[in-house]
């Protein structure tokens, strides 16, 4: 086992066929230098030059790396790389700031949460071509999505409105699901989230064997029936 030492942030990684993939940006100008560590050398294969890239995932069944770019020049798009080569395939646009990707390898879809401003997208995209096949609004700030890929569904967590003066939330957060199509199917609210009566929501993640939707609060995990939602 080797220990790679980064310089600068480590954003996300993603495994496939064996290889490593990171995403980071530069260091910081007030950052620390690294301490060096025992076996730092890592068996680096190639280093693929994007702009600012922020969010990735790996597709196995197609062999196909999706990366979202963050903020600033090269927001708005999806790179498309080939996972073996490294070679960028293609470069989609998607209009708005990706925030995560997950990836249906069942179906060959790519589903991209996406935020402009106050309001929140979800793109899908066909994972061989990498073409735009549907893009909805959910509403407004959203969390990273979570797949259920026996029910043929995608969940969707945004958040509960808060009051920009005050600080208060003001209504109740709402998960969306979506199918694999990238369908919007429904809203539905989730309760006491609202005022004082419970904590924020941040994420939603699902045990497809049980059937289980889990909901993380800044005070609790709620628990969901994937067949009610």
């Amino acid at each position: 086992m080797r220990i790679a030492m980064v310089l600068g942030l480590l954003i996300g990684v993603a495994v496939e066929g064996g290889r490593l993939f990171g995403g980071g940006a530069l260091p910081h100008p007030t950052a620390r230098p690294a301490v060096p560590l025992p076996s730092t050398e890592a068996p680096l294969l190639r280093r693929i030059p994007l702009l600012n890239p922020d969010v990735l995932a790996v597709d196995e069944q197609t062999g196909r790396v999706f990366v979202g770019g963050g903020e600033g020049v090269g927001a708005g798009h999806v790179y498309m790389l080939d996972a073996q080569s490294g070679t960028v395939l293609r470069t989609v646009a998607v209009g708005t700031l990706p925030r995560a990707i997950v990836v249906d390898v069942l179906t060959n879809r790519v589903f991209v949460t996406l935020t402009s401003g106050q309001d929140g997208y979800v793109s899908t995209l066909d994972a061989r071509s990498g073409s735009v096949l549907r893009t909805v609004q959910v509403g407004g700030t959203i969390a990273a999505p979570a797949l259920n890929e026996r029910a043929e569904r995608v969940y969707v967590l945004v958040a509960s409105p808060i009051d920009a003066r005050t600080g208060r939330v003001t209504g109740h957060a709402v998960l969306a699901v979506l199918d694999t199509t990238g369908a919007l199917r429904r809203k539905v609210t989730l309760p006491d989230y609202a005022g004082d009566a419970g904590g924020k929501p941040y994420g939603v993640a699902v045990d497809v064997r049980t059937s289980r939707v889990f909901v993380l609060t800044d005070s609790f995990v709620d628990v969901y029936g994937a067949a009610r939602l």
